[in-house]
C-alpha cells in the first residue's frame, strides 16, 4: 500500500465518518478518532489496534498511519493544526507517545463530552480560526488526553522503526513543502543528507512507489484542487504547482485521470478523485 502526504487545507475539521477504511497515509495536523459505534483497526507508525465504542487514538503531526474497518464503524475525526492549542512543556510537533490507543474506561469524561461538544458546533467559517468555545473544548480535550499518554523519552523519531522510514517521513515532508518548486531526486537527497541511490531505493522498498511517481501525485493533487476551485488557467496551473513544462503535464495528467486536465475542468470533477 502506498503512504502519501494528505495536503490538508482546514486548520480545524470535526465530523463523522462511516465504515471508514483509509491507506497509509502522514499529514501535518494532530488527528484524535473516537469510535462512536462499531470498531476500527488503527494503525500509527508500526503499531496497531482495533478500537471499540468510547475508545480514542492520538495521532501526531507527520506519522504515517491507516484506518480499517473490517465490519461497521462509525467515528468521530477530529483534525487540528498544532498552533491552535498552545499547551506549555510539550512539542505537539515532534512528541511521539508510546502507546497511542486509550479505552473506554481509561477516558476523563471530560474528553467525550467535549468531543460531542466540538461536533454539534459548527465548523469555522474562516479555515485559519476557530471560536472561543471551539478552542476551549479543544484545549480541554488535549490536557485531558496528555495527562493520560506516556511520551518516550528521546524526541527522535527513529525509536521504533527503521532508518529507512524516518528517511522517507522527512522526504514526503520536504516534498509536500516544496512540491511547486524545481524538485529533482539528487536535490531532495542533497537536503536529507544522503545519496540519491539510497533514496530512490527507501522509496520503492517503503512506498513501492519511484520518488518521480510521488511527487508527480502530490503536485497532481494540487492541480486537481485548483482545476476544481480556482479561475487560474490550466498554463497557470501548471506551473505553479511545479511542472516544468505543459507536455508534461498534460501526459502526467492524462495518465492518472484518463483525461485532459482541460477535459477534467469541463467534465465535472464527481468520482474523479481516486489516484
Amino acid at each position: 500500500m502506498n503512504t502519501f502526504y494528505q495536503n490538508n487545507k482546514d486548520a480545524f475539521r470535526c465530523y463523522q465518518s462511516i465504515n471508514l477504511t483509509y491507506p497509509s497515509h502522514l499529514h501535518k495536523q494532530l488527528e484524535i478518532l473516537f469510535v462512536l459505534s462499531g470498531s476500527i483497526t488503527v494503525t500509527i507508525e508500526n503499531k496497531s489496534s482495533v478500537l471499540n465504542k468510547g475508545d480514542v487514538s492520538v495521532c501526531f503531526p507527520n506519522t504515517i498511519h491507516s484506518l480499517c474497518t473490517l465490519d461497521s464503524s462509525c467515528i468521530l475525526l477530529l483534525i487540528f493544526d498544532r498552533y491552535l492549542v498552545d499547551i506549555s512543556g510539550i512539542d505537539l510537533s515532534s512528541a511521539k507517545p508510546i502507546n497511542p490507543f486509550l479505552k473506554s474506561n481509561e477516558l476523563h469524561n471530560d474528553i467525550p463530552y467535549c468531543l460531542h461538544a466540538m461536533l454539534e458546533l459548527k465548523e469555522p467559517l474562516e479555515s485559519l480560526y476557530i471560536d472561543s468555545k471551539q478552542k476551549a473544548y479543544l484545549s480541554l480535550t488535549m490536557c485531558r488526553l496528555l495527562e493520560l499518554l506516556t511520551f518516550a523519552e528521546t524526541s527522535s523519531r527513529t525509536l521504533n522503526y527503521s532508518a529507512d522510514l524516518e528517511l522517507i517521513h522527512n522526504a514526503l515532508v520536504f516534498i509536500d513543502n516544496h512540491y511547486n518548486e524545481s524538485l529533482t531526486l539528487g536535490l531532495v537527497a542533497e537536503r536529507l543528507n544522503t545519496s540519491k541511490y539510497y533514496l530512490s531505493r527507501s522509496f520503492n522498498k517503503q512506498l513501492n512507489i519511484s520518488f518521480q511517481q510521488y511527487l508527480n501525485r502530490q503536485r497532481l493533487q494540487e492541480a486537481q484542487y485548483l482545476l476544481e476551485n480556482s479561475r487560474l488557467t490550466v498554463t497557470e496551473i501548471s506551473y505553479q504547482t511545479g511542472f516544468e513544462s505543459m507536455r508534461t503535464f498534460y501526459r502526467v495528467f492524462q495518465e492518472v485521470y484518463k483525461m485532459s486536465p482541460t477535459a477534467y475542468r469541463n467534465k465535472g470533477y464527481e468520482g474523479l478523485s481516486n489516484m
